[in-house]
């Protein structure tokens, strides 16, 4: 069996690391924006074409996906962290969207005194409990 050098193992970690920050900044950005404004059409229309990724298979997508990676030549680390998070998009939004709208962010800003972005930090990055 082939020893795994360290450096790869350090490579992997920084990939996840990165995947899992820039989804969590991109989730949580796009799903306050699509909660707070879910009554106007554009941000519906957001949200269910994001929905609607949900529906197709992960293995249904990967041979177009990696025909078109090998093109633009990121068969890498970076194309990874790019695949990924694309495809963490969907599930984020989703549930975060459902989070956010269920919880009255602005009446509890207002009632408590913080401004709009504290209360959202507050919020959103907490687990619910």
């Amino acid at each position: 069996m082939k020893k795994i050098k360290d450096e790869t193992i350090w490579k992997l970690f920084r990939t996840i690391l990165l995947t899992g920050g820039l989804l969590l900044l991109l989730v949580l950005s796009v799903s306050y924006a699509v909660a707070r404004n879910f009554e106007k059409g554009y941000y519906r229309t957001v949200y269910f074409y994001l929905l609607m990724g949900l529906f197709i298979l992960f293995q249904v997508i990967m041979l177009p996906v990696t025909k078109m990676m090998t093109k633009l030549n990121l068969m890498n680390h970076t194309g990874l962290i790019i695949l990924y998070s694309a495809f963490g998009l969907t599930q984020g939004v989703f549930l975060f969207v459902n989070y956010i709208r269920g919880r009255s962010v602005k009446k509890e800003a207002l009632i408590v005194g913080r401004d709009m972005v504290t209360k959202f930090i507050g919020n959103s990055i907490r687990m619910p409990g």
